[in-house]
């Protein structure tokens, strides 16, 4: 696609060519314009502006005052929707088989479906086969992202968003963190397949809801237990008081931007500090695939409201926990502690004599309850100059006299 403008300071002065990444797209006349670039530089797979500025000087006829560059080359920015992809909330995952070249796509800011594409994409990500996934999970979690929130100033939003730009300079492992992150993801691999689950409260069905007695995948007693459990309460390592997210505002030309909670002063920071004698215990998140203030914030309470309740456990079992994942919640029962809780599996290995060794992170539903207010922070209002205007002098006077002249002539007899 050509632009070219037409009226105004920028006549004849900036011809923009834009190119999708299709593995078609040809090369840019702009740059083949260059020395070195021919027909073969089409840059297939990757999607890029062709610029050509051009300065009074380099056309005679030009308007000498017409020079609508000031300083260097121009900076310039783009903002972008991003590649259109597969949706897997539409999806039926029991038949689901359709080759990543010939996918239905369309722009799509889930989470799920950008780590699917990142994951399928031979190009820029893994090249899984569909036979790799789980796609009855994937679908679940990409459900749950999509879910409408409303927060407590009655604006909504999706759940979980995604706004990422990955550097494929970055390991595969890294870049899937980065994405699973930005939906409290966890991606177990289980029978041959990757799974994925969203730590919510604990009904799949609903992101809001904050089940009092969730779903487990199974018990743990006595009968399964080898050697006994660990269980560890809250300690300052894990427990925090204060977490501050660092996200991506679009309302401040996409810079870093900091939600914090509970926010100074407010009644929960209160009670949090009195509870941990007033010793600040604050925790910083940076997520860079969030654009959203309410989610990030959101994302905050969730993660301070969780350190304050988890309890962590520890324990060796025996085969009949093979089908359990990672991710899973499971009911965990002890007559010798007095035991009956709930936990999410963190870790599952074999060790050297072939038990099973579970770690996990108690499940209390109500840390996940909807509570962000979804209310943006006063933005300072600048009214600044325009540099490029003067505005004539008023008011001015002349005056005339010796006291004002620069010199003075004698004459000489």
């Amino acid at each position: 696609m050509v632009a070219n403008a037409s009226t105004g300071n920028y006549k004849d002065k900036i011809q923009v060519q834009f190119f999708d990444g299709r593995d078609d797209q040809t090369v840019s006349t702009l740059l083949e314009q260059a020395p070195g670039w021919d027909s073969d530089h089409r840059l297939q797979g990757l999607a890029y502006l062709a610029l050509r500025f051009e300065w009074v000087g380099f056309n005679t006829e030009d308007d000498p005052d017409n020079n609508p560059y000031n300083g260097g080359i121009p900076n310039v920015k783009a903002q972008i929707q991003g590649k259109r992809i597969l949706d897997i909330t539409g999806i039926n995952p029991a038949t689901y088989n359709t080759a990543y070249s010939s996918d239905a796509v369309t722009y799509s800011k889930n989470p799920v479906n950008c780590l699917a594409d990142y994951l399928r994409n031979s190009r820029y990500g893994k090249g899984l086969t569909n036979d790799s996934f789980d796609w009855t999970a994937w679908k679940t979690a990409a459900d749950l992202c999509d879910q409408t929130v409303t927060y407590t100033n009655g604006t909504s939003s999706p759940a979980f968003t995604c706004d990422a730009v990955l550097d494929t300079a970055n390991s595969l492992m890294v870049n899937s963190k980065i994405l699973l992150a930005s939906f409290r993801g966890i991606m177990p691999y289980q029978g041959g397949k990757y799974k994925l689950r969203v730590e919510h409260g604990g009904d799949d069905s609903d992101i809001t809801a904050t089940p009092s007695d969730p779903t487990t995948v199974f018990t743990v007693t006595a009968d399964h237990i080898i050697g006994g459990i660990q269980l560890e309460g809250e300690s300052k390592q894990h427990k925090a008081n204060r977490c501050v997210v660092t996200y991506v505002d679009p309302e401040a030309d996409y810079q870093p931007n900091d939600v914090t909670y509970p926010a100074e002063g407010s009644a929960d920071d209160i009670a949090f500090l009195a509870q941990d004698n007033g010793v600040r215990l604050e925790k910083r998140i940076t997520l860079p695939t969030v654009a959203n203030r309410s989610i990030a914030e959101q994302y905050a309470r969730v993660f301070v409201n969780r350190s304050r309740t988890q309890k962590f456990i520890a324990f060796n079992t025996n085969l009949a926990t093979t089908n359990t994942a990672v991710g899973d919640l499971i009911r965990v029962q002890s007559d010798s502690i007095g035991l009956d809780g709930i936990f999410r599996i963190m870790d599952m290995r074999i060790n050297s004599q072939g038990d099973i060794e579970i770690s996990g992170t108690e499940h209390q539903a109500s840390s996940y309850a909807i509570g962000a207010t979804g209310t943006d922070y006063t933005r300072p209002v600048i009214n600044l100059p325009d540099p490029t205007q003067v505005i004539a002098p008023t008011n001015l006077t002349l005056e005339s006299g010796a006291e004002y002249n620069l010199w003075t002539a004698t004459a000489t007899p």
